[in-house]
């Protein structure tokens, strides 16, 4: 109750404070299609968010993000980012995810890297719904496209830093700072930006074994260069490099519940609990405009490297470690022409990429390791019209054409036994997207179809034979109404849709029968999800700005046969998971806030954010209850310093982050407690 008052206030706020004053909402350019259009005229269901944005909601990374992007959810725990829209989730297990995530138009490969931190961003565009005509794989459920901040004329300089205290008995206490500076190096023609941000803290998790309050420690530093070079007005070179390194502890993970549970950000571990990981993004963009015409070149390399050791099975039993070390490279290059012309938009591209993934696991206690070496090659053409109807219908009609070739070898050792599993697989995908829409004066109307997939794998942490190292693409369609419309001359603006996905062949862990135990991920599941999402945006004064959304879900499988093998019994249990929930799919995600900023420097920004209820787990026995989080910040801005006081996590309300089953026990990460800060910022 206290929570639905203090959201109350904000509106009551903004009924004193309404005045006809002639002010609008900032009018955002997107590149969502790959042009630039007006975000209220591009027929896809997507979410912006720019500068201010970042600063008004408090953003810094992708989970700051999915709070206020309706039926998007962010698994985000000690094992990484799993993102979760519209219902469609990769098995945990795999190297690649179902949302691309894209820095500057190149791919993040691997479920693992993309945790990346906002460093000098311009935007993020949450593209919803299967974005594989013009993204290619790996996007069946969507795409993040994060668009950073270009070098210019304009000298910029910024530095700032914040101290933060989780509220706990021993009050564990972080740092995080930041900084950037951009400026012509030869003006109107060459252009250089440099950014750096880091965090560091002890973390609010303790190891009962050995009395170590640095458990969940976190020590991560993020790095950012661009060089922007202009030799005309028709022609454009941009080279972007991101680069992060972090020593993240693993112990976050407790049992808990039985013989070896620990209370809440507690664990008890007597073994390790490390990790460490880098990367990096780096992108080359060429452009040149023909007249009408314009040729975009995107050249991308991403590195990857991951190394975790952990405690086997998370408690004081001497039971071995887990350990996992990756090593990703890739490289990408598309190329493209496109225009922009009155009566027909179009674009055409090809698209090659090459990656090479060395993954170790290894399960000390039993003396199981693996090692295996997996190589992906793809190459598509695609393209996509816009032909006018009329005066107010046009079409979008997209095809993509795309070839990968996944080989796979793994190397072995069961206790003394050495083995080697080879397999390859060939994959063609046609991936086509048409929609009908309709502008109206202040918005658009559409209908449309389209399909994704995510791409084939390998089995590294379960394969035991030849036919169990590779599994097969999973694909989804999804049919989609939506409309975009601004009010009040644009001081208000409502988007919505309504859809439904439907899966096909989802990857899925399995126990493969007569193989005691053994496991592999398969082609075994039919899915569909389907629901609602609306937004709502309104700048009341010049001094008051609010926001909402909400999203619905209901995600669920059509046919999915599981079984269940038994260590102590050696007995084999089918189960039918028909009808049974997808995991990490809340029923419902509500966000609602204010961004007040008096003309005396004085600001107020307060969200509440509401996730429904929703499993951890396919079988429907980890169950997360409904939770809400409100979160609250208050400060002063002048020209050069901006100095404030936050909360995260207001009336500290407790759930977890993840959860999964363990030898029948449940392993749980708590979220993070009330966190209290103050942050102080200096630019010129």
């Amino acid at each position: 109750m206290k929570k639905i008052l203090f959201l109350c206030s904000f509106f009551l706020l903004s009924a004193q404070l309404y005045a006809a004053e002639q002010i609008v909402l900032e009018t955002v350019t997107v590149t969502a299609q790959k042009f630039e259009q007006d975000e209220n005229e591009v027929p896809v269901t997507m979410d912006v968010f720019t500068r201010l944005d970042f600063e008004e909601k408090n953003i810094s990374d992708l989970k700051d993000i999915s709070r206020f992007s309706p039926n998007f959810f962010l698994k985000s725990d000690n094992i990484g980012n799993l993102p979760v829209i519209r219902g469609v989730a990769p098995v945990v297990t795999t190297l690649t995810g179902s949302a691309g995530i894209f820095v500057d138009g190149v791919a993040m490969p691997t479920l693992f890297m993309q945790q990346p931190e906002l460093i000098d961003a311009e935007r993020v565009e949450v593209l919803k719904g299967p974005q594989g005509t013009l993204y290619g794989r790996n996007t069946e459920s969507g795409a993040i496209s994060i668009i950073t901040r270009k070098p210019d004329n304009d000298m910029r300089f910024s530095a700032g830093g914040e101290y933060y205290i989780y509220d706990k008995s021993s009050s564990p206490y972080g740092i995080k700072y930041r900084a950037s500076a951009s400026a012509p190096v030869i003006e109107n023609r060459l252009f250089l930006s440099v950014s750096a941000k880091g965090e560091k803290t002890d973390g609010y998790f303790k190891n009962l074994y050995n009395n170590d309050e640095k458990a969940g420690e976190l020590d991560r530093k993020d790095f950012a260069l661009k060089l922007r070079f202009t030799p005309s007005a028709a022609s454009e070179i941009y080279f972007s490099s991101y680069y992060f390194d972090a020593d993240d502890a693993k112990g976050k993970f407790r049992i808990k519940e039985g013989l070896n549970s620990t209370p809440a950000y507690t664990i008890n571990y007597n073994d390790k609990y490390t990790q460490d990981y880098s990367g990096s993004v780096n992108s080359l963009q060429m452009k040149y405009d023909f007249g009408g015409v314009e040729l975009v070149s995107i050249t991308g390399y991403t590195d990857y490297s991951r190394h975790f050791e952990k405690d086997f099975e998370g408690s004081p039993l001497a039971q071995g470690l887990s350990v996992l070390d990756i090593d990703d490279n890739a490289f990408s290059e598309e190329i493209r022409l496109s225009s922009d012309q009155s009566g027909l938009r179009w674009i055409g591209g090809v698209y090659a990429y090459t990656q090479k993934t060395d993954a170790l696991f290894d399960k000390t206690g039993i003396q199981d390791r693996r090692k295996t070496d997996i190589k992906n090659k793809n190459l598509a053409v695609f393209g996509q019209v816009s032909p006018e109807i009329t005066e107010k219908f046009f079409m979008d009609l997209g095809l993509r054409l795309e070839q990968t070739w996944l080989d796979a070898d793994m190397k072995r050792k069961f206790k003394t036994v050495s083995s080697k599993y080879s397999d390859e697989h060939d994959s063609f995908q046609v991936l086509p997207k048409a929609s009908l829409n309709y502008l109206t004066e202040k918005g658009i109307l559409y209908a449309s179809f389209s399909k994704g997939y995510q791409s084939g794998g390998a089995s590294y942490n379960f394969a035991f034979s030849d036919e169990s190292l590779l599994y097969d693409d999973e694909e989804t369609y999804n049919y989609e109404l939506g409309f975009k419309r601004s009010f009040q001359s644009g001081k208000y603006k409502l988007s919505g849709a309504l859809f439904y996905v439907d899966m096909k062949d989802k990857q899925v862990s399995q126990v493969v029968p007569g193989e005691m135990g053994n496991m592999k991920i398969d082609n075994a599941a039919k899915a569909h999800s389907y629901g609602a999402e609306l937004s709502f945006d309104a700048v009341v004064t010049s001094e008051l700005r609010l926001f909402a959304s909400a999203g619905v879900t209901k995600a669920e499988t059509d046919d999915w046969m599981y079984t269940e093998y038994s260590m102590i019994t050696g007995q084999e249990t089918t189960y039918d998971y028909s009808g049974k929930e997808l995991p990490y799919v809340p029923e419902y995600s509500i966000s609602a806030g204010f961004a007040y900023h008096s003309r005396y420097g004085i600001f107020w920004n307060s969200d509440v954010v509401f996730n429904g209820a929703y499993y951890h787990d396919g079988a429907n026995m980890l169950k997360e209850d409904a939770y809400s989080i409100v979160n609250s910040k208050i400060g002063y801005e002048s020209d050069r310093y901006t100095v404030s006081l936050w909360c995260d996590n207001l009336f500290n309300e407790r759930y977890y982050e993840g959860s999964s089953m363990m030898r029948a026990v449940a392993v749980v990460e708590d979220s993070a407690p009330r966190t209290y800060g103050i942050s102080l910022d200096y630019r010129f």
